[in-house]
């Protein structure tokens, strides 16, 4: 808030979508220690180096996209080993880029990984036809309630915590784009971290 350049306006909204806590700590840089954070990431303990370089060790091999253009275009290349641990191999993560821009990548990357599927955001069905017209094998996301509905959040958010607590995510150390948002993602206040409100949604693009 300080920043002179800072469009002000802008801030306010963001003051009114992050609420009392979470707007202290990201807008007027307090700390503030009671802000619940969605998942445990410790770099020191999830962030390793791949076991194998050789696609054929993941039985199971996917993107997750969820695309974007003045947000990040968001793409995580995960692999799940033969113990059931996913790990986060490369990732893309850039503005003002488009579906079309990035047929060139997203060959080279299903090509090095043997990638199996790649789940793009439903609501973006122009955006997995693209992809699947130029031979990616694109598809839409798997549905939990209905998409469009704030309810599928939790749901989503609850799996991967049980993720996180039965040990079986690893990110490789170059992916510094999700560690940054998961050591950030939070809840609007502590005490809705287990109540069933939604996260903040901010910075959050890596997450979905």
């Amino acid at each position: 808030v300080d920043n002179p350049y800072a469009d002000k306006e802008y801030l306010a909204k963001l003051r009114l979508k992050f609420g009392t806590q979470y707007a202290e700590q990201e807008l007027d840089a307090m700390f503030v220690a009671n802000v619940g954070y969605v998942y445990d990431f410790d770099r020191t303990l999830h962030m390793r180096d791949l076991p194998s370089d050789d696609p054929e060790h993941y039985p199971v091999r996917i993107l997750g996209v969820d695309p974007g253009y003045s947000d990040p275009y968001a793409v995580g290349v995960w692999l799940r080993d033969g113990e059931g641990c996913w790990w986060l191999a490369d990732e893309f993560y850039q503005t003002r880029r488009t579906s079309e821009d990035l047929v060139p990548w997203f060959r080279n990357i299903c090509q090095r990984w043997g990638i199996q599927r790649a789940y793009v955001d439903l609501r973006r069905p122009a955006d997995w036809l693209l992809l699947k017209k130029a031979g990616i094998p694109a598809q839409a996301n798997l549905e939990i309630y209905a998409e469009n509905d704030r309810r599928t959040v939790m749901p989503m958010v609850r799996v991967v915590q049980q993720l996180w607590k039965q040990d079986r995510i690893r990110i490789a150390p170059h992916c510094e784009w999700f560690a940054e948002e998961a050591e950030n993602y939070a809840f609007p206040d502590r005490d809705e971290r287990n109540a069933g409100e939604n996260p903040v949604d901010f910075r959050n693009h890596a997450m979905d």
